[in-house]
């Protein structure tokens, strides 16, 4: 019989398989082993002094009792340092590091600890890093400080150590102190010129006119959402030529707003002071180089009001947070860190109930699958426990829909009745999913379930003779293979699947050859002639599932070749990666679903960028 979902988190019904029918691996993972798991490298260790820094950002400030408060970041070195000023001897500065956002920071309190000395009325800690290298976690600072004969401390609010390219400075800067001057692009009105100048380095921009008068105007345009609305990104800067002058500029502005959290476009604007005439520059959004443009595109598609890419807490916006976090992991890029936990809290009412229960919105054991795994990725990157409990549920989840139909197997949909299916992926996930968390907790449930879930996957026909993987299994229950499509993902996900029980079962060698064979299949016969991955139905407008498919299929790949220390595919996602950039960017750094490019700008989405992203993260 087919169980209906329970309202509530339950434990895995373990009756379906025997513990006794599995040996459990006694090796110990070391922290490398763990999916998706990236040390943290710092460049330097503790205490390192500031006046070796390679950048000094005031990042953050406060005051006490007149005393000026300053956390101080050198994201180049991934460091940070307090310092006190307008102070006297005896005043103390110190800083706090957290690794939950700033919830709790235990025994990294009062780091390098100091106070001014006799005659100076500053000081300064010594550098420490944001992040321990030693457990792997990524962390927050702030500095703190209190006068000497004053028992009130004052803190800055907690912060990342953020990407050279997102918000290095504030609004308002000054052009002469940019980094750079790119001529991104021009209008012009009543014969005067409009230029819009990009500092590339700094994230930031400024306007310009000229071959004009005093009174002539010129300011910014900023939007979120590719120049389609601007509303309070209106004017930034506005000012006029003065007199004497034929020219003048806007001081600089930044393309993002770490505020609000979105990720806009800039543009210049200007016009003669005695006409109602208005021009503009086309939008332009910064140049910061490959995989930190697509994800800066990708971004440009969240919305903060929601937590969300698309709106709902589907499958796909599980694989978008996926791919932010992929990116972070391996660029080293933090500037993006906080969607992680807005997509978490958007996802809670005031009374601590979920608006989409446990991230399923749709009833699909495949997007409950898909929010396990995401938020496994993000316990891994941050360490955060309420991450680790969701994916585990969101197992147990799953786990709940396998039944005896087809000797074994999950159901793809929770209210299967006529409807009911078990295809390949929903499976391939619950495999990847409850290996990955074995590996992580040493659970023996965990393991018992991915074992059991390989059997029957190994014997249920979906695995046809050319080493790939078909979409599903007949609904007539007869259970064959339908044929139904050898969709990419369905390749991919496997992949990581079966290295991760490799890895829970100590190092099966069996399970890594299966694994390569239907990654060598796929590399060979879902491409094109230059060797450009392909959908076997074809490249559509990217408004169907499939966008997503290859994307999907290429970090697996990745992700299974690191897992098993296979280094042979490295040369096909490099072809992804630059095929990618050279003939399927377009926009904003957006992608379209033919990789290999079809001669004119395609059709765009999330999804597709989403995907792109991931063949991006893999390959560059």
């Amino acid at each position: 019989m087919i169980r209906e979902p329970s309202a509530v988190c339950f434990r895995r019904p373990l009756a379906v398989v025997t513990s006794a029918a599995f040996a459990l691996a006694a090796t110990v993972l070391t922290a490398a082993q763990a999916h998706a798991f990236v040390p943290v490298s710092n460049i330097y260790p503790d205490v390192r002094d500031p006046g070796w820094a390679a950048g000094d950002r005031s990042a953050a400030s406060t005051s006490q009792w007149g005393r000026s408060i300053v956390l101080h970041v050198s994201g180049a070195d991934d460091m940070a340092w307090g310092s006190i000023d307008d102070g006297q001897a005896g005043d103390e500065v110190w800083m706090d590091r957290s690794y939950d956002g700033g919830a709790t920071w235990g025994s990294d309190a009062k780091i390098g600890d100091t106070s001014i000395p006799a005659g100076r009325t500053g000081w300064r800690t010594m550098m420490d890093n944001f992040d321990d290298a030693a457990t792997g976690r990524h962390g927050v600072l702030r500095a703190c400080g209190k006068a000497g004969d004053r028992p009130e401390i004052a803190c800055t609010p907690w912060l990342t150590a953020s990407s050279p390219a997102l918000d290095r400075y504030p609004d308002g800067r000054d052009p002469a102190l940019a980094s750079a001057d790119r001529s991104a692009a021009s209008a012009s009105q009543w014969s005067r010129s409009i230029l819009l100048h990009v500092s590339d380095p700094d994230d930031m921009a400024w306007a310009s006119i000229g071959n004009g008068q005093p009174g002539d105007e010129v300011w910014l345009d900023r939007s979120f959402d590719d120049g389609a609305t601007w509303g309070s990104g209106s004017k930034l800067g506005d000012t006029t030529v003065p007199a004497g002058q034929t020219g003048w500029r806007t001081m600089m502005d930044d393309f993002h707003d770490r505020l609000t959290e979105q990720v806009g476009v800039l543009r210049a604007c200007g016009k003669a002071g005695d006409r109602p005439e208005i021009a503009c520059t086309g939008w332009v959004s910064p140049a910061l180089g490959g995989r930190a443009n697509g994800a800066a595109a990708l971004m440009q598609y969240w919305s903060p009001r929601s937590g969300l890419w698309s709106g709902s807490f589907g499958w796909t916006d599980a694989n978008a947070l996926t791919t932010m976090i992929d990116y972070a992991q391996r660029s080293g890029d933090h500037g993006y860190d906080y969607v992680i936990g807005q997509v978490w809290r958007h996802n809670l009412r005031n009374d601590g109930s979920q608006v989409s229960t446990d991230f399923d919105t749709y009833g699909f054991n495949d997007d409950v699958g898909w929010w396990g795994l995401a938020w496994l990725r993000a316990y891994d990157y941050t360490g955060e426990q309420s991450y680790l409990r969701m994916a585990q549920t969101d197992a147990d989840i799953m786990a709940s829909h396998w039944d005896a139909t087809c000797g074994g197997g999950v159901w793809w949909n929770t209210n299967t009745g006529s409807a009911g299916y078990k295809n390949a992926i929903t499976n391939e996930l619950f495999l990847k999913l409850e290996a990955a968390l074995y590996n992580h907790t040493r659970d023996a449930a965990n393991l018992n379930w991915a074992n059991a879930e390989w059997n029957w996957f190994a014997a249920s026909g979906m695995i046809n003779s050319s080493h790939l993987v078909d979409d599903g299994l007949t609904q007539d229950g007869s259970c064959r293979n339908n044929d139904g499509g050898t969709f990419t993902y369905n390749q991919g996900v496997i992949l990581d699947g079966l290295a991760q029980l490799s890895i829970a079962r100590g190092g099966d060698s069996g399970l890594l050859g299966t694994a390569k064979s239907i990654a060598q299949a796929a590399t060979m016969r879902l491409v094109t002639s230059g060797g450009v991955l392909s959908e076997p139905v074809g490249d559509t407008n990217c408004t169907a599932d499939d966008s997503g498919f290859k994307g999907i299929f290429v970090r697996n790949l990745f992700e299974y070749a690191r897992d098993a220390n296979d280094a042979g595919f490295n040369g096909f996602m490099a072809t992804q990666a630059a095929s990618l950039l050279a003939h399927d960017t377009f926009g904003f750094d957006q992608n379209g679903m033919a990789w290999q490019g079809t001669g004119q700008t395609q059709a765009t989405s999330f999804a597709c960028t989403a995907s792109a992203q991931d063949a991006l993260n893999a390959g560059t």
